[in-house]
């Protein structure tokens, strides 16, 4: 009887045994479909702490009116060209569809113009004031766009002469020396010689032809006829005097001189 018992209690804890060795025979098999899923969160990490997030918003462009039709309300325009600016000056937001900061730099001034140029139509016809389209041309003048700015200086050029517009003028060509901007400002010059401002439009040309940047005083050079007068023209050639004789300053400077 007593063997019984012991050969009962053998069995049962054999049984035991083999069930426990049978569960560490089955564990849970490692979950290998999470291991790419890691790794894909870990590259959209990467390119997000190098390239930054993708941008939230993209400003698409604005509709414009059939053939015929009039320009849409100025106030308008001039709302959706600064929605335009703050857009391209927003890390988050792209102003178009493509992200390439070049071709987005090119978008952004492309919309300004054709705004300052619904604006300049806009007061032509009569919609728009000379103090509204001064204020709106004096804002984008500052726009980092050369085609922003460039429609900016045609602006100033609808409204009457003043003080302000030639420091103006004089400031964004200092940091700015684009040879179209410089090409629409000697355009613009001419309005203010002729009412009294000879003396302060010659200081600023001489200075760039001294020491202004290459493509800014080739235009200047080229368009500086209609401003040497005989009351002027010394001071021309007294600077042509200074530069060195076979520099290129110095070939434009006699170019536009006529020697």
């Amino acid at each position: 009887m007593r063997i019984m018992v012991v050969a009962l209690v053998l069995s049962v804890v054999l049984f035991v045994g083999w069930l426990a060795w049978q569960s560490a025979g089955f564990e849970e098999p490692v979950d290998t479909a999470a291991a790419p899923e890691t790794a894909e969160k870990t590259a959209e990490r990467t390119a997000e702490e190098t390239f930054g997030p993708e941008p939230a918003e993209k400003l698409s462009a604005p509709e414009h009116p059939p053939n015929g039709e009039q320009d849409p309300d100025p106030e308008k325009v001039l709302a959706e060209m600064r929605r335009v600016r703050d857009c391209y000056e927003h890390p988050d937001c792209v102003v178009g569809e493509d992200t390439d900061p070049r071709a987005e730099y090119f978008e952004a001034g492309q919309r300004v113009a054709d705004g300052l140029h619904a604006l300049m139509r806009a007061h032509e016809a009569g919609r728009l004031r000379d103090g509204e389209l001064t204020r709106a041309a004096r804002e984008f003048l500052e726009m980092e766009s050369g085609r922003g700015r460039a429609a900016a200086i045609e602006a100033l050029g609808r409204v009457p002469p003043s003080p302000e517009h030639l420091d103006a003028l004089f400031a964004t060509l200092d940091q700015h020396h684009d040879e179209k901007l410089f090409e629409l400002a000697m355009e613009e010059f001419r309005r203010y010689q002729a009412i009294g401002y000879r003396d302060r439009i010659d200081d600023f040309l001489i200075a760039n032809l001294r020491t202004g940047a290459r493509f800014a005083t080739r235009a200047i050079a080229e368009n500086l006829d209609a401003f040497i007068t005989p009351d002027n023209e010394h001071r021309y050639r007294a600077l042509l005097e200074e530069l060195q004789e076979d520099s290129w300053r110095a070939e434009l400077l006699k170019g536009a001189l006529r020697e």
